[in-house]
């Protein structure tokens, strides 16, 4: 079946036709259009009868509903449509505008390469998915988390080179902890002494306060020497 005869196959006449479209030097432009109608409107009307026929001769194996004919109708159109653009092409886009409209085409218009698309072969086979562009705001994120992953691994670096220090140091982990209770020990000592000194400190000034508030109730004079040392 050419693409004249995928063409005049793929009729709905229960649906609101599209408007003709303009002249195009594109000679796949008309079936891409066609096809973008199909889509939109004809899934899954009935098929008459002599279409049936004629696609039950060329697939008797796959028609078994009217969705499977309909499927099989675009499957057609996309063939359709790769033969009729240059060999240099080969290759079909399918997707969705911003307001919901699916469109066909080998071309992507500058004012939709943001766009989810497909990319299909002569069977109309998804063979790639190409995401949307990235917004402002993910690619931001996406920096951020580039950012976050690299401090990371800063960190994991420094913790490995410190690791690496310690298996130097020491001849087993045994080697470490005998070091670091030592030095827990050490430390433990040193603040035992330290609280001694503070008590006898604490003592000391109150023998001197002591003293002092003597000396003033006899009225004698407190030396300059004794207040220093309070």
């Amino acid at each position: 079946m050419g693409s004249e005869d995928a063409a005049a196959g793929l009729q709905c006449p229960k649906a609101r036709r599209p408007p003709a479209a303009k002249d195009s030097a594109h000679p796949a432009d008309a079936l891409t259009g066609r096809l973008q109608y199909l889509d939109h409107a004809c899934h899954p009307l009935p098929i008459s009868a002599d279409m049936t026929r004629r696609l039950k001769q060329t697939h008797p194996t796959s028609l078994q509903s009217p969705a499977r004919i309909w499927r099989s109708l675009l499957l057609m159109a996309i063939a359709a449509i790769l033969a009729s653009t240059p060999a240099a092409a080969g290759r079909l886009y399918r997707w969705v505008d911003d307001e919901g409209r699916v469109h066909y085409s080998d071309r992507i218009p500058s004012d939709q390469v943001d766009k989810e698309r497909e990319l299909l072969n002569k069977r109309g086979i998804q063979v790639k998915k190409i995401g949307a562009a990235k917004t402002r705001e993910q690619i931001e994120r996406e920096q951020e988390l580039k950012r976050l992953r690299a401090a990371q691994q800063r960190l994991i670096e420094q913790q490995r080179a410190k690791d690496r220090v310690l298996l130097r140091t020491f001849r087993s982990g045994d080697d470490i902890l005998m070091t670091r209770d030592g030095k827990l020990s050490s430390v433990d000592t040193s603040i035992q002494i330290t609280r001694s000194n503070i008590q006898q400190l604490k003592l000391r000034l109150a023998d001197m306060q002591k003293s002092a508030a003597d000396l003033e109730r006899q009225g004698k004079t407190i030396s300059p020497a004794f207040l220093r040392d309070i």
